[in-house]
């Protein structure tokens, strides 16, 4: 069990929040059916989706193909371990399903996730991605030319930061 509190760490502040929706914009996490996680693995980001509706989570990598094995399915897999453990010590299964055991998780392969072009554009395709499915729901319905998706997205943020920027200094 040590193991296990050493390994969730990080979560344990945030855990409260989505345990008792006490902190906005968390909601409680018996209210939640989807938990999106962004994930840094050795220069590359990807997205988890954990669908607590049906034990299954879908992968967003816009570098691999679905079901390709590659340096995120190990990172995926411990992060499968530690979710499933965070349920657990924050008694989601007691609260949601009575019971103390473990539901196993499966993963769902996501067919039409759209793939970037070149190396450097993860992290921004994460947040696409975040955006798309928190938005829209279904990536498969992703329409955008993936070749300028990532520029557009950036010039879009930057200025989401300007305006917030110029909002929020002080009147002079």
């Amino acid at each position: 069990m040590r193991e296990i509190e050493s390994q969730l760490y990080p979560v344990q502040s945030t855990a409260k929040w989505f345990d008792h929706g006490t902190e906005q914009p968390y909601p409680h996490i018996l209210e939640t059916d989807v938990v999106y996680i962004p994930v840094h693995e050795t220069c590359h980001w990807f997205l988890i989706a954990f669908h607590l509706n049906n034990w299954s989570y879908t992968v967003y990598d816009s570098l691999e193909e679905p079901g390709s094995s590659s340096l995120v399915d190990e990172k995926t897999k411990k992060l499968v371990y530690r979710f499933s453990h965070w349920l657990w010590l924050f008694d989601y299964y007691q609260k949601r399903s009575n019971t103390t055991e473990f539901e196993e998780f499966t993963r769902t392969y996501e067919e039409d996730v759209p793939q970037q072009i070149g190396t450097s554009d993860c992290g921004v395709w994460v947040c696409m991605f975040l955006e798309w499915l928190t938005s829209y729901g279904d990536i498969s319905a992703w329409n955008e030319d993936r070749s300028d998706a990532p520029l557009q997205y950036r010039k879009k943020m930057a200025k989401i930061f300007f305006q917030h920027r110029i909002a929020s200094e002080p009147n002079l």
